[in-house]
């Protein structure tokens, strides 16, 4: 059949007509160029962005909506900004990156608030709203434009005492209170079960269980949680006291590595093997050896994004287990109802990172990501129970029940739409091949 395309103008949101679009029109190459390059005629033509990089304008209503509550509090006696955040424990991770080299006398700037609904918001001095955004970019720990707006209406008609202020020196981290538990809990297993089983294979289903996962708000809030699994395995598993230390291999997705370079975060460093190639494996093999025992994780990406490269995770799998340290693998582009990355032949991966935002949900109207630990790799046990401690102290923000919804919905023909989008992409690319135009194609299949 022949398709019908629409236009939709430049800035426009994706999907159209959709409050909760995720992404944005740029209809033009030179678009995409502009939006890059920070053009100022096509950033101001954006009505919506992705969530991450352009906050959405139900958020920045609420933000505003709360800065007027504390317009004439102790705060007035600074400019402040404020940022919303999804529960407590990312409360306390973003006032400790805000308070990284802040002086004693000025860390009283930054304080955290709680939401009776369980969402929390970070008060700071304005001047470091470009550090708040890079929390909020690079952690991926974001609150939806729908749960934004649940907030917003009540609002209206309170006061500044309507938010409970925290002492972060010693509030304890607890399993947030999920709202409506007998419709949330239904939701989230199934689609935890479409993570583990997308093909809905009775083999997988009796090699996998609903513990070995975590869903969360966004692709990268669950790299987050691997870093920060990782670091709690090394910490456990490690004689040494020196911070561990990340590698990258093959060039990322540029957050990815922004996330890992960030001391505030993972204050061991990490090392970047930018061509993930042979001569990389034999860098890395070095790099591994000399650590003796102080690299906690590999990450990279099947394949890569945006260059499509497929990093050798045979022998990935083989250095992992003879340095003893963890393989984390973003799957977002291939997906895992395309690529087994737990028991292929030569391939044992220990977590697998996804945003579910794209493929999974594919309609472009809601956030999430997704951690998956490998039930049969060498550190399952571990791996597993760790994931099950941060989810049972809260420490992994919940995806809203708001944005569940949605996700389930969107994600029930997954499998199915995966084996079209493979017919049309290897179309697509054999038909490139013969463009004189193009000098090379980047196809994985």
């Amino acid at each position: 059949t022949k398709m019908q395309f629409i236009e939709i103008d430049l800035g426009s949101p994706l999907p159209a007509n959709d409050n909760d679009s995720v992404s944005v029109s740029l209809p033009l190459w030179e678009h995409v160029v502009g939006y890059e390059e920070g053009t100022e005629a096509i950033i101001s033509a954006m009505k919506t962005g992705y969530p991450r990089f352009r906050v959405h304008d139900d958020v920045i209503e609420l933000q505003s909506k709360i800065i007027s509550l504390f317009e004439t509090s102790e705060f007035a006696s600074y400019v402040f900004d404020c940022m919303v955040l999804p529960c407590l424990a990312s409360g306390l991770r973003f006032i400790r990156f805000m308070q990284w080299e802040v002086a004693a006398s000025e860390k009283s700037k930054y304080q955290l608030f709680a939401f009776p609904s369980g969402i929390f918001v970070a008060l700071f001095p304005i001047e470091f709203k470009l550090k708040a955004k890079a929390f909020w970019q690079h952690t991926g720990e974001v609150v939806s434009s729908r749960l934004c707006r649940e907030q917003t209406l009540p609002m209206k008609f309170l006061s500044d005492d309507f938010l409970i202020k925290v002492d972060c020196a010693s509030v304890i981290k607890t399993t947030p209170n999920v709202q409506n538990k007998d419709m949330y809990d239904p939701l989230l297993d199934a689609i935890c079960k479409r993570i583990l089983n997308p093909l809905n294979s009775e083999e997988e289903q009796s090699l996998q269980s609903n513990d070995a996962v975590a869903v969360t708000v966004s692709g990268m809030s669950a790299i987050f949680s691997a870093l920060r699994l990782a670091l709690e395995w090394h910490g456990k598993s490690s004689l040494s006291t020196s911070p561990a230390k990340m590698v990258v291999f093959g060039f990322p997705y540029v957050d990815t590595l922004k996330l890992l370079s960030r001391p505030e975060l993972n204050p061991g460093g990490v090392t970047f093997f930018g061509q993930g190639d042979a001569e990389d494996l034999q860098s890395l093999r070095v790099l591994l050896q000399q650590a003796q025992g102080q690299v906690a994780a590999i990450f990279t990406e099947f394949p890569t994004n945006p260059l499509l490269k497929c990093p050798d995770l045979t022998q990935l799998t083989a250095l992992a287990a003879e340095f003893d340290c963890l393989l984390v693998v973003d799957d977002t582009i291939s997906g895992f109802a395309n690529v087994d990355l737990f028991r292929s032949p030569g391939v044992s991966v220990d977590m697998r990172c996804s945003s579910l935002t794209k493929l999974f949900s594919g309609v472009g109207n809601v956030m999430a990501g997704g951690l998956t630990v490998n039930g049969s790799g060498r550190h399952a046990a571990d791996l597993k129970a760790g994931l099950q401690s941060m989810l049972s102290q809260g420490d992994i923000p919940p995806l809203a029940l708001a944005d569940l919804v949605p996700l389930e919905l969107n994600s029930r023909d997954y499998s199915q739409r995966c084996a079209r989008i493979n017919r049309t992409a290897l179309q697509l690319a054999e038909w490139l091949e013969t463009q004189p135009a193009v000098e090379r194609g980047y196809y994985p299949g």
